[in-house]
This record gives C-alpha cells, sequence and structure tokens, in this order.
C-alpha cells in the first residue's frame, strides 16, 4: 500500500515490530488505543489530516468499535487500511480501502498475504519470485509439526517455526504454490465454527483472565487472548509450554515510545494468547484451561 505515497502513515501503538518496518522509508507516527483495542477516535480527530493513511488492526479477530467505524464513515479524506492478519472473519462488512491478510496466521500454510480492495479495484504492486531455498525454510517448521503426530518432537518443531517468526518480514515475493494451492482446500466454514467452539469453551472455565469479553462472539477467534500480572506472565508462558502447549506474546517489542504509550506497553507486558484454532477440540480445550488455571491457583 505504500506505493500510494501517503503524505503520513498512522499506525496503532501496539503492533507488531515488522508492521513499523514495513513503513520505513515514509513518514509514520503512532496513534494510541482505548481500552477495548479500538483506536483513540478523540486523538485521531485531533491528528489526522487529509491525505493521511490510518492502519488499524481487528485485534485478534474482533473489529474495531462502531464510534471508530463511524469515524471511517465521516473521513473520506483519509485512507484506512484494515489489518485482517488476525481475522479471518469479523463477521461485519470491510470498513477499510484495502483489507490485508496474512493466512499463515490463520491456516496450515507458511507464507503468502492478500490485498483486498474495496472497490474492487486491484492494486499495481510488483512482486518478485521466492527463491527455492527460502520456500524449504519457511516450510520446515510446518511439515515437522505435520509429521509429528503423536507430538515426540515439539520442541524441534516449535523453536523452528521460532525462528522463522523472527526471520519474517514484509517483503515483494509472490506466495509459494504450495501455499496457494492449498488455500483452496480449506473449508473456512468448519474452521469458522471450531475456532468458536473452543473459544467459548476456554471462556466458560477462564473469563476471569479473558482480555476480551465475548463469551460467544460473532467474530472467528484468532486465539483466546488472557491478561495476567507482569511478574507472572514469562512464568505462564514456560509452564504451558513445559506441558505442551505453545502460547503466543502478541507483542514483546513494541516499537512506539513507552513514555508516549504507556498503556499499550503494560498490555504488551501482561497478555499472552491460548491456542484455540481448529487443530484442537474440546478435549484439549478441557486441558489448556486444567493446566492454566493450576497455575493461576498456585
Amino acid at each position: 500500500m505504500l506505493q500510494l505515497n501517503p503524505s503520513r502513515v498512522l499506525l496503532p501503538a501496539y503492533c507488531c515490530r515488522s508492521l513499523v518496518e514495513a513503513c520505513a522509508g515514509h513518514r509514520f507516527e503512532f496513534y494510541p488505543l482505548t481500552e477495548d483495542l479500538a483506536p483513540d477516535v478523540h486523538f485521531l480527530e485531533r491528528t489526522a489530516r487529509a491525505g493521511d493513511h490510518i492502519l488499524a488492526i481487528n485485534y485478534f479477530g474482533k473489529a474495531p468499535s462502531h464510534l471508530f467505524q463511524k469515524f471511517v464513515e465521516q473521513h473520506q479524506d483519509l485512507l484506512f487500511i484494515e489489518d485482517c492478519a488476525q481475522a479471518l472473519s469479523t463477521n461485519v462488512p470491510q470498513w477499510g480501502h484495502w483489507r490485508l491478510f496474512s493466512p499463515r496466521k490463520l491456516v496450515g500454510v507458511a507464507d503468502g498475504g492478500f490485498i483486498i480492495p474495496r472497490n474492487g479495484k486491484q492494486p499495481q504492486i510488483f512482486v518478485r519470485s521466492a527463491s527455492v531455498d527460502s520456500v524449504v525454510s519457511r516450510w520446515s517448521a510446518a511439515l515437522l509439526r505435520f509429521e509429528d503426530r503423536e507430538e515426540k518432537f515439539n520442541s524441534l518443531w516449535h523453536s523452528r517455526n521460532q525462528e522463522n517468526e523472527r526471520s519474517m518480514k514484509v517483503e515483494d515475493k509472490k506466495i509459494s504454490s504450495l501455499s496457494y494451492g492449498l488455500l483452496s482446500q480449506f473449508d473456512v466454514d468448519r474452521i469458522i465454527r471450531q475456532r468458536k467452539t473452543n473459544y467459548h469453551a476456554l471462556y466458560s472455565a477462564l473469563s476471569h483472565v479473558s482480555l476480551l469479553k465475548d463469551s460467544e462472539p460473532a467474530y472467528a477467534p484468532f486465539g483466546f487472548p488472557i491478561r495476567v500480572a507482569a511478574r507472572i506472565r514469562d512464568k505462564l508462558i514456560e509452564h504451558l509450554v513445559y506441558n505442551h502447549i505453545f502460547p503466543a506474546v502478541h507483542w514483546r517489542d513494541l516499537v512506539a515510545p513507552a513514555f508516549d504509550f504507556e498503556f499499550e506497553h503494560q498490555l504488551s507486558k501482561e497478555i499472552l494468547t491460548l491456542p484455540c484454532d481448529q487443530r484442537y477440540g474440546l478435549e484439549e480445550m478441557s486441558y489448556i484451561a486444567m493446566v492454566t488455571q493450576k497455575f493461576l491457583a498456585e
């Protein structure tokens, strides 16, 4: 989207480092979030200028507040980018002029991204083919995980996946043929149903630490984010990994200055996301809840 040469890009202070790095060479600034992870509309009203590009994230699959969506409707002089990296389905109409999808974070593919325009006009984006070596490297963790049906080598594929995540960046490279071919094979409706079922099971057991207060979300949950005291967050992660549960942290290394964005930095120290995706069922959710509850009760 930066090929459109915006005068300025406004990014949420709570976002991954790779998103900020993608803005290299362009002027960008951060904006704060509200407690419900929506863009601070009052801040944007004061600071946004005609021609700005504003990127907002559908955090954990959930669209931003109605107040922000109303702000979008009322400001036709701004261009809005809807980050759907964590959103398989928000269950609301597309609010951004462009939607950005990262399927590797939602289903079992290793690479690729999609840009969906709201008006149907395709962007002029020039991409390069990825090298064979890079494709093989990207797929290594997923293939190891697929073959390890009995989960005897969790540490191997998990560490490989973490290496891939650290090296992943926004690039002008095509999606691999394997990823593109697999995407057409997924039953998206089934995936959404399973994610909702799993999320509800975790919410029933862990609502007291749930970051989101949606017991039965209409959107497709990315995961089940919980918020605990910063002093125990990393210990809880160690406890979960020891018990073969692999949570994610979104995100540890915020680029936005902590002095200006205290809420976002505090959240980054307290949050972790339990898995509730389509690979699992209610038996696994019961186990995840039990292991988490045991730690929190100690």
